[in-house]
């Protein structure tokens, strides 16, 4: 598969091919997922291969499942010289609007290596096409 990636270094987007796999574990309320990619990035400097590992924690809070809270961290390595390149640390909470609307509200700080943090206040509002 391939997908493209906003990269701020580039113009353009670049091709990202990409292999990824996760596990999830459902206890009770929680949901615990561990996903690890691989992606080669094409068209930027020397092409380096990634090796991202991102772990999750989702709590739904009532019984209803209307209110979630989360919070994930993913670590970046770059194999193709072996150092770590950068992280990301993600927390927040959402809100089910409807049986197919969904709104999340979160803050990110991401800490690319040799350089100054980026720190995010954000929002995802989910639209379901299709219910499952």
């Amino acid at each position: 598969m391939v997908r493209p990636s906003d990269l701020p270094q580039s113009v353009g987007g670049v091709p990202v091919p990409l292999g990824a796999a996760t596990t999830v574990f459902r206890p009770g309320r929680f949901t615990i997922a561990d996903r690890n990619r691989f992606e080669k990035l094409m068209g930027y400097g020397t092409g380096p291969v990634r090796y991202r590992n991102r772990a999750l924690l989702d709590w739904k809070v009532d019984a209803r499942d209307r209110w979630h809270l989360f919070v994930d961290g993913e670590l970046f390595w770059n194999l193709s010289n072996r150092t770590w390149n950068q992280n990301r640390l993600q927390a927040g909470a959402g809100y089910r609007l409807s049986r197919r609307l969904n709104l999340d509200l979160y803050y990110l700080q991401k800490n690319p290596a040799g350089a100054a943090g980026i720190y995010v206040l954000g929002s995802d509002l989910t639209v379901r096409l299709k219910q499952r």
